[in-house]
């Protein structure tokens, strides 16, 4: 394994699978000309960029001919999809983070947090090889930057996952082609004694059942500590969910890097997640 010293310049990192089943990543550079740099088992491809935000978000999905589709934001303001060729997506705001994800259509799916000066606000934008079309899920809502996550079931329909800060609520939102506004549904409400979502991610299982993961903090200022680990799915009426309080993750200090968790589901159903922070991964099986 080989290290580079200047890896907290770069954005963060995205990964993905190949159709080969190869990992790939993708990151963008900071140099003079920034460059996007999408590599497979050390196969690497890059790419100058004419001004991007190294700082900035980037999110990769992989076609199914092994085409890296990669999303990142530019210094300008741009929120931009690369493959092969730039496609500008969005633009006029400070984008915070973004998932791209590719339904069986082909179409691509996009989700992100837009810093305006309205507040920050959860958007969409659907992508049909020409252009894209790009609007806000629930103008109401305040989004939070630990909690953003997009699934795209076998009906091609977006389901993105995110936390309101204004109703203190994690919410489910999905999307029929045609559908005058978004169909959301509220899966927690956070109570006494807890103060935000620090992190959350979206798992679609065979039948297109949403399994949801997410981690609740502790009331303090800075870094809270994490309260509760929780793992929830859709019963058909409601939500069942399975808690754990009080997991030995400690609480983050200034400088060290941000709260992110992912989930995937195997041939079972059974969910597999990882909770990242302050530099350290913790897994947690359910």
């Amino acid at each position: 394994m080989r290290a580079n010293s200047n890896v907290a310049s770069y954005s963060m990192p995205s990964l993905d699978v190949a159709p080969d089943g190869s990992i790939c990543f993708a990151v963008v550079e900071p140099t003079s000309t920034p460059n996007l740099i999408t590599s497979c088992l050390g196969s690497s491809i890059i790419t100058p960029l004419a001004s991007a935000d190294h700082y900035g978000i980037v999110s990769l999905e992989v076609g199914p001919t092994g085409m890296p589709l990669v999303a990142y934001s530019d210094a300008s303001g741009t929120l931009r999809v690369h493959h092969g060729s730039d496609e500008a997506v969005d633009s006029g705001a400070a984008y915070i983070t973004a998932v791209l994800k590719r339904a069986p259509t082909g179409v691509l799916h996009l989700s992100y947090l837009a810093m305006t000066t309205d507040g920050t606000e959860v958007r969409h934008a659907v992508g049909n090889g020409t252009t894209w079309t790009a609007g806000t899920i629930d103008p109401s809502a305040t989004g939070n930057l630990g909690c953003l996550s997009l699934a795209v079931d076998g009906a091609s329909r977006p389901h993105v996952l995110y936390s309101d800060t204004s109703t203190e609520t994690l919410v489910l939102a999905d999307w029929d082609a045609g559908a005058a506004a978004w169909r959301t549904t509220t899966v927690r409400v956070l109570g006494a004694g807890e103060a935000d979502v620090l992190a959350c991610a979206l798992a679609l299982d065979a039948a297109d059942v949403p399994h949801i993961a997410y981690a609740i903090s502790t009331p303090g200022s800075g870094f809270p500590a994490v309260s509760s680990f929780n793992y929830a799915i859709f019963n058909g009426a409601d939500w069942s969910t399975a808690t754990t309080t009080d997991p030995p993750v400690p609480p983050c200090v200034a400088g060290e890097p941000g709260r992110t968790m992912q989930m995937v589901l195997d041939s079972a159903g059974q969910p597999h997640i990882t909770y990242t922070a302050c530099g350290t991964e913790y897994v947690y099986l359910q």
